[in-house]
């Protein structure tokens, strides 16, 4: 491959070979690698070399500033994937507990039980390994609020049963 043409290009041209559209499909590194976002980067500025294997995937590819994140529900300090959801760092922490609560009315009953859905009934802490570390101010800004920012990060939910404003 040409490693002065962009992603773009190299995009095109595999959604050409699999008879798919390029805004549906992403690539990456490989399949653990965050996705490659801008798309007019030449292929050397993104560090690929000749004989480099991109991963595609399917699915649009998320915003530049947009991550995917992995959320479980924290309850009797054990952890439970529930799912995953592309979130945008510029979010407030407070929108992004609304989009939550809004996911999980949309769930089966058995993943939140009785729990009265609102937003103000759902702490956001950050989660590392077996850990829920710390919670999530409702008016700071969510890429702020975290040591780090990629695609995998892991977020704890406590469902409440008080009202409780961070």
């Amino acid at each position: 491959a040409d490693l002065t043409q962009t992603l773009a290009k190299l995009k095109a041209d595999i959604a050409g070979r699999l008879k798919v559209s390029p805004e549906s499909i992403h690539l990456k590194r490989n399949w653990r690698a965050a996705q490659f976002k801008n798309e007019e980067e030449t292929l050397r500025a993104l560090g690929l070399t000749d004989g480099s294997v991109v991963y595609v995937g399917e699915g649009a590819p998320r915003k530049a500033n947009e991550c995917l994140m992995k959320f479980f529900l924290l309850s009797g300090g054990k952890f439970k994937q529930v799912f995953e959801m592309p979130v945008s760092g510029s979010l407030k922490v407070a929108d992004l507990k609304v989009l939550l609560v809004e996911r999980l009315q949309s769930m089966d009953q058995s993943v939140v039980g009785d729990w009265t859905c609102k937003s103000e009934l759902l702490r956001l802490r950050e989660k590392k390994d077996k850990e829920a570390r710390k919670v999530l101010r409702d008016d700071a800004v969510v890429k702020k609020m975290l040591l780090r920012w990629s695609d995998g990060q892991e977020m704890a939910m406590q469902l409440l049963n008080q009202p409780e404003t961070v």
